[in-house]
């Protein structure tokens, strides 16, 4: 069984769809990228430490969660948000991005042509990848600048 499409896209593709053929400059910074923006045990002992802040998050962390406290908690919203403030960690690749509407069973499902199969006009800046200690230093040191 794979995934095909992320929550926000599989429920709105026709939405989807016209935001990648708008013409706007368009970054995404896709799931299996988030998954590799991880935060440990260990740096979860710090972020509660830190300050309110921090032990908020945690608090959330308990019950709003991808992965696990065992095996490393997955920061889809951050990573993000660290691709808007600092996108040196991330490597990007321009390519074409279109969003499957007519399928029966493939609605919704976002087609990343980084091989440029299609030859279809590059839509899209997509991250391939993150430098995970890169995120991790930035991610605690932001927690640390909040009261």
């Amino acid at each position: 069984f794979g995934v095909l499409s992320e929550f926000n896209i599989a429920i709105d593709p026709e939405a989807a769809t016209i935001v990648f053929e708008s013409g706007l400059p368009l970054s995404v910074a896709p799931l299996d990228v988030g998954a590799k923006a991880l935060v440990y045990p260990e740096d979860s002992a710090k972020i509660k430490e830190m300050n309110q802040t921090g032990d908020m998050m945690v608090q959330l962390f308990k019950k709003y969660r991808g992965g696990s406290f065992g095996t490393g908690l997955k920061m889809y919203d951050s990573c993000a948000i660290a691709y808007l403030l600092c996108p040196e960690m991330f490597t990007v690749q321009e390519t074409f991005v279109a969003i499957e509407t007519q399928g029966a069973y493939t609605a919704g499902a976002t087609i990343v042509d980084l091989n440029n199969r299609l030859k279809q006009k590059n839509n899209c800046r997509v991250c391939v990848d993150i430098d995970e200690a890169l995120f991790k230093e930035w991610f605690l040191q932001a927690i640390s600048k909040c009261k």
